[in-house]
């Protein structure tokens, strides 16, 4: 029930924006690892995100990210459903990228 709300027009609209899209603008080294910061667009409007690298891992076919970082629902102009919904969504991505 959930992921039907969360792909309803309250929230994502997926029907008329299917796609999210994230544009790596920086990539910074840390004591702990690695923090990307770039931008996540989402029903058409974007906005800046910084993603935390928990994981990398390779071998002869792919590369394996995974990483986790939080999104302000507020700034991004998504007020839908206040005191309903939360004002800050964390986001846990799993990637798996392979050669073209």
């Amino acid at each position: 029930m959930r992921d039907l709300q969360v792909r309803s027009r309250m929230f994502l609209h997926a029907r008329k924006h299917p796609v999210l899209t994230f544009e790596s603008t920086a990539t910074i080294p840390t004591r702990d690892g690695w923090v990307v910061r770039g931008l996540l667009t989402a029903k058409g409007r974007t906005a800046p995100v910084e993603l935390t690298v928990l994981s990398i891992g390779t071998d002869e076919q792919r590369l394996a990210i995974e990483a986790e970082g939080r999104v302000d629902r507020y700034a991004r102009g998504d007020t839908l459903m206040k005191g309903m919904a939360a004002r800050h969504l964390d986001l846990h991505l799993a990637v798996v990228a392979v050669p073209a």
